[in-house]
């Protein structure tokens, strides 16, 4: 899945390699190691031909996710699209199953012309983790997953699109 950078380490936004913390630019593809407003990667937790999901520390050490969109790595002009509709609607989103919009903005990274935007981390399991594993679920658990996940849909239902 993902490079996971030792203790006092991060990686890279533009190519995932792990750098020292301290480090402004990597090590390896020259990228600047800091999005603006002071978000300092941690490690990748998802990636994609274009695309990389980053966990990020800001002031203070606040934890947060980056997803970062490599736009010269894009494989149609419907994945540019879609982020920044992501983004325009996250923005509207006010829910508290909702990841807020903490940031967001654009910015060459290794010479390349990059999309980012960073919202507030959910830690825990993923539903997918519980899936790979052919966990069962109670029912109590079913039920209060399910509530959860219906709430969400309809605050997003209800909502004017953007």
């Amino acid at each position: 899945m993902s490079p996971s950078a030792p203790a006092g380490d991060g990686v890279c936004f533009a190519c995932a390699s792990v750098s020292p913390a301290d480090a402004a630019q990597c090590e390896v593809c020259g990228a600047e190691r800091v999005l603006p407003g002071g978000w300092r990667p941690v490690r990748v937790l998802a990636r994609g031909p274009a695309t990389a999901t980053v966990e990020v520390r800001g002031a203070g050490g606040r934890r947060a996710v980056a997803k970062v969109l490599d736009v010269q790595r894009l494989e149609a002009w419907k994945m540019l699209e879609l982020f920044e509709r992501q983004h325009e609607v996250l923005q509207g989103v006010d829910h508290p199953g909702v990841p807020a919009v903490l940031a967001h903005g654009s910015l060459d990274l290794a010479g390349r012309p990059h999309l980012w935007l960073v919202q507030a981390f959910v830690d825990g399991e993923t539903l997918q983790a519980r899936i790979d594993r052919r966990e069962r679920f109670r029912e109590d658990e079913a039920r209060t997953l399910l509530q959860g996940l219906l709430e969400v849909l309809q605050h997003l239902h209800s909502m004017s699109p953007p």
